[in-house]
């Protein structure tokens, strides 16, 4: 998944600091990722209009919110379902939007569907690889094809808001 996207789609939910996109895309994704790339990555959002600064936190760090131009920029990517990596961007958009989680997954069902009905590849190298390109995608399809069902039900009931501050200090010992 493009970071770029996926931060977008985190600054959904409302303004955020840097380190807060971090867990929540992390969170959100289940994939790992480098403080110093979001940052850079927000730099560019700036820069292109993706996203603006919406003041400061109580304890003085920069938020940062998404433009429209922003938000149209989420839109048209999960509306595309070019992203391969469909296991982190199916939970983050889930958690995000529901609704942007189903125009993903449909997408990117229709892609999978023009990859398993291609004609048949001609000589044994090319009909080997395009064996494991259409068993890759059959799975993928019918894993997107279950999660739709179940986001169908409900479209709002993964979603999840933007974490709490993390604690600091020691924890509390119980008594």
């Amino acid at each position: 998944m493009q970071v770029r996207n996926g931060l977008l789609a985190v600054l959904l939910l409302g303004p955020a600091y840097t380190q807060q996109l971090a867990r929540e895309f992390e969170r959100r994704s289940g994939a790992p990722i480098n403080s110093g790339q979001v940052s850079g990555t927000l730099e560019r959002l700036a820069r292109d209009g993706l996203v603006v600064q919406a003041g400061a936190d109580g304890a003085g760090r920069r938020r940062l919110g998404i433009t429209l131009d922003g938000r149209t920029a989420v839109e048209a990517w999960a509306g595309s379902g070019v992203d391969e990596d469909s296991g982190a961007v199916l939970p983050l958009l889930a958690s995000v939007d529901g609704a942007l989680a189903v125009g993903y997954a449909s997408a990117r069902l229709a892609l999978l569907r023009c990859a398993i009905d291609a004609p048949p590849a001609t000589g044994w190298p090319g009909a080997l690889q395009q064996q494991r390109s259409r068993s890759l995608a059959a799975a993928e399809a019918a894993w997107l094809e279950r999660a739709v069902a179940e986001l169908a039900e409900d479209e709002t009931r993964h979603e999840l808001p933007l974490a709490g501050e993390p604690r600091r200090g020691r924890p509390q010992r119980s008594s």
